[in-house]
């Protein structure tokens, strides 16, 4: 059980066990990547996977609880941009945006740091370029 404060201020008890990591299973090849790439450095942490944000829908890729730290896998051609695919719509897109705004206060209000993996992050995955950017 953990401790996270919602959007509203109020504080809620949450067990997130049904979140925690499986290695071997991804929602996606470019989170395989980033969790084939952090494994060595994370194994003993307790990690999160597709965290579902108390109070809303909105997910976050992968948790590390000890270090509190977020990252969102965002491949440029999901994410960066306007996809007709994935946001249907010039409206679809910006209602992502503001996901993304809300993300970014939860992790605040939860001393969390977060951050966004592009394309560029995921073809130079190695400790030192790791280090340096995060």
């Amino acid at each position: 059980m953990k401790l996270f404060k919602l959007n509203s201020e109020k504080t809620v008890n949450l067990n997130i066990s049904k979140y925690l990591i499986n290695w071997n299973k991804a929602a996606s090849s470019f989170e395989m990547r980033f969790q084939k790439f952090v494994y060595p450095y994370w194994k003993n942490s307790i990690i999160l996977s597709q965290f579902k944000l108390p109070g809303s829908l909105l997910r976050l890729d992968i948790v590390n609880i000890n270090k509190r730290l977020a990252f969102e896998i965002s491949p440029e051609s999901s994410h960066g941009k306007f996809n007709k695919f994935f946001h249907k719509s010039s409206n679809g897109y910006l209602k992502s945006l503001n996901h993304e705004i809300l993300k970014i206060k939860w992790c605040e209000k939860n001393n969390f740091s977060l951050y966004e993996l592009n394309d560029e992050d995921l073809n130079n995955l190695n400790y030192d370029y790791f280090v340096k950017k995060y």
